[in-house]
């Protein structure tokens, strides 16, 4: 059943791309692929409570690829997130070093309000799935109200502030072409 789920989110981003393509007749000139960190605060204090008998508790924030097509309008991009991230801590039981790992997928939409050739503020919300090692899955979200890309025409950097799986602060670089 969670596999299931997890090609269900999959083809539901693949269709966004396939959308997306046919109202531009195919023509994939407004693409942005993204890679990005995130501090995964929230994650961390879900695991704080649900992970009750790990000491030491560590994360290394989360990690992000992601796709985006601009649309013929350039006030929406859509697209989706891979998001990996992992917590480590020592179990009191038994006394292991146990590592906790989290894969979401992401589809995601953003909305521009304001796209100058380097600058461009824009909001962005993302829903999916998690799965992580230990059999759990999971309803997965993201919701930044406020995202800000400085940059030149193919490569820039972003920042975004929201909250979800990934965290309160998100930060990278995109490459578009």
């Amino acid at each position: 059943m969670k596999k299931i789920l997890m090609v269900i989110v999959l083809i539901a981003s693949l269709q966004t791309f396939n959308t997306a393509a046919a109202q531009d007749g195919g023509n994939f000139n407004q693409n942005i692929i993204k890679a990005a960190w995130s501090d995964a605060t929230p994650l961390a204090v879900v695991n704080l409570f649900t992970m009750v008998n790990l000491d030491n508790s560590t994360t290394v924030g989360a990690f992000t690829g992601g796709y985006r097509y601009l649309t013929n309008n350039s006030r929406w991009a859509l697209g989706a997130d891979f998001v990996f991230t992992s917590f480590t801590g020592d179990d009191k039981i038994t006394k292991k070093r146990v590592t906790e790992n989290y894969y979401m997928l992401l589809p995601t939409a953003e909305y521009n309000y304001i796209k100058t050739r380097s600058i461009r503020l824009y909001s962005a919300v993302g829903a999916g799935a998690a799965l992580a090692n230990d059999g759990y899955l999971g309803f997965a979200f993201q919701v930044n109200p406020v995202g800000f890309r400085v940059g030149g025409k193919n490569i820039a950097f972003f920042t975004e502030l929201g909250m979800g799986f990934k965290g309160y602060v998100t930060a990278g670089i995109e490459l578009s072409f």
